[in-house]
């Protein structure tokens, strides 16, 4: 997650996300996504806040995913509707 945060996966694919952004904007909000063969699944909303942001992953992270975030829509949407701000290499 670059200079943000980081994400943490357990052996059984549970997983949670450490990240450093401000509160969301008005009407909008961060959105979690696990990227499997380049195919994005939401796995989360959340709002951000002035510290540190600690978030369960809501979707199975296999090996070879990538975690994502976006600032999406109030409520979130089933595809990311723009270039993720943090995401992981290849997990």
């Amino acid at each position: 997650m670059g200079d943000r945060g980081a994400v943490a996966v357990a052996p059984d694919g549970s997983a949670a996300i450490a990240l450093t952004v401000p509160p969301a904007p008005s009407g909008k909000t961060y959105e979690a996504w696990v990227i499997e063969g380049g195919t994005p699944k939401p796995a989360g909303v959340f709002d951000g806040n002035t510290g540190m942001t600690v978030v369960d992953i809501e979707r199975s992270v296999p090996p070879g995913a990538v975690v994502a975030v976006t600032v999406e829509a109030a409520g979130g949407v089933d595809q990311p509707t723009q270039k993720p701000m943090a995401a992981t290499g290849t997990i």
